[in-house]
C-alpha cells in the first residue's frame, strides 16, 4: 500500500512538471511567433519602453491602485509623423496573471490633438442574456468614469459606452460624421488624450482558432483608418 500512495504521489508530482513545462514551452513559442510577425510588418523589438510612453500606457489602463500593470511583448515601427507601439497589458496583481490588453496598438502622432476619452464596446448581438451582460458592463463602466449620453448617434450608444469628464470638448471633437463613422465598427476599445490612442479589439470579439498574423494586419489597418479619421 505505502509503495502504490508513494507511486501515486510521483505519478501526480510527473504530471504537474510536465503541465508546467508545457505552459513555459508554449509562452516562449507564442513570444518567438508574435516576435517573428511583428518583425514581417516593419516593426522592431523593443526590450523595454522608455518611461514616457511606458508611463502613458500603464495610466491609460489602470482603474484600481491594487492593479499592478506590465506592459509586455513591446515592438515599434516609426513613420515620418507616427509612432506606432505594439503591446500586451497584463495584471500582475492575483493569484494567476490576467492580459488585460492582448496585441494592442498604440498611436502617437502629431496629427493628434484629442481630449481625453474610453471608448468601451457593448455586445452587439441582441438577446436577454446580452443585454443582461450589457447592463452589468454598465455599472462596472460608471464606476471608474463618467458615461456620456450625446444622444446623436442611436446606432452608436448600442454599440459602445463612451467614458470621459470633460464632456464639452469630447461632444465637439466627436461631431456627427465620427460618430457615423465609428458606429460602423463593433468590439473596439480605445482610449485616447493628447497625441495618442491604443487601440484593441475586446476579448469577447475573438472566437475560434485565431490567425495572429491576419488579426494583427487588420487591427493595424483599423488604426490608420481612426488616425485619419481623428486627424481630420
Amino acid at each position: 500500500m505505502a509503495v502504490q500512495n508513494t507511486l501515486l504521489v510521483l505519478a501526480i508530482l510527473t504530471l504537474f512538471a510536465l503541465i508546467v513545462f508545457w505552459m513555459f514551452w508554449r509562452e516562449r513559442k507564442n513570444r518567438r511567433d508574435r516576435k517573428q510577425i511583428a518583425e514581417g510588418l516593419g516593426f522592431n523589438p523593443l526590450d523595454e519602453l522608455d518611461d514616457l510612453t511606458y508611463t502613458k500606457l500603464i495610466k491609460f489602463h489602470q482603474h484600481t491602485d491594487s492593479q499592478e500593470l506590465i506592459v509586455e511583448n513591446v515592438a515599434e515601427k516609426v513613420e515620418e509623423d507616427t509612432r506606432w507601439i505594439l503591446f500586451d497589458l497584463v495584471d500582475h496583481s492575483g493569484d494567476s496573471n490576467s492580459t488585460l490588453v492582448d496585441a494592442g496598438i498604440a498611436a502617437f502622432s502629431e496629427r493628434l490633438h484629442l481630449p481625453r476619452f474610453s471608448l468601451f464596446p457593448q455586445l452587439a448581438e441582441k438577446g436577454r442574456l446580452n443585454d443582461i451582460a450589457n447592463r452589468f458592463l454598465e455599472m462596472l463602466i460608471e464606476k471608474r468614469s463618467n458615461r456620456i449620453h450625446l444622444g446623436t448617434n442611436a446606432h452608436f450608444e448600442e454599440r459602445y459606452f463612451l467614458l470621459g469628464d470633460d464632456v464639452p470638448a469630447i461632444t465637439n471633437f466627436l461631431d456627427d460624421y465620427r460618430l457615423s463613422r465609428l458606429s460602423q465598427s463593433t468590439y473596439r476599445y480605445l482610449e485616447a488624450e493628447d497625441n495618442c490612442f491604443t487601440y484593441s479589439r475586446f476579448v469577447f470579439a475573438t472566437r475560434g482558432k485565431r490567425d495572429r498574423k491576419a488579426d494583427l494586419k487588420r487591427d493595424l489597418a483599423e488604426t490608420r483608418v481612426l488616425l485619419d479619421l481623428f486627424s481630420e
